[in-house]
């Protein structure tokens, strides 16, 4: 299966998939499905979304990665490491931002 992440429309190029499919085929490594976008799948992320908020999973946090490493580094079930642009996180639940209430987080809307 081939999903290409076309989600971030300033570095996605419909020629580059091409080259992608082009190059697997060359490696002999056609994928049996796909492409698989997955900007076309905006309603199942929004359905995600939303049972995850409703679930208390989700909430809205501005909060910098280093901010959320330095909250939680103290308490090894809220581990956070910030490494090279991301955060992995082992927790189910993080904290509670510091810089506001919960709210209901949603992604752009893609029209």
């Amino acid at each position: 299966m081939l999903r290409i992440e076309d989600t971030d429309v300033e570095r996605n190029r419909e020629e580059w998939v091409g080259g992608i499919e082009s190059a697997l085929e060359w490696l002999q490594m056609a994928p049996d499905e796909g492409p698989f976008r997955q900007s076309a799948q905006d309603e199942r992320h929004r359905v995600a979304i939303d049972a995850l908020f409703e679930a208390g999973f989700l909430y809205a946090c501005d909060c910098t990665r280093e901010a959320i490493a330095e909250r939680t580094k103290d308490n090894p079930t809220l581990a956070t490491t910030a490494t090279a642009g991301s955060a992995t996180s082992i927790a189910v639940r993080p904290p509670p931002c510091a810089s506001r209430p919960p709210t209901r987080a949603r992604p752009p809307s893609s029209t």
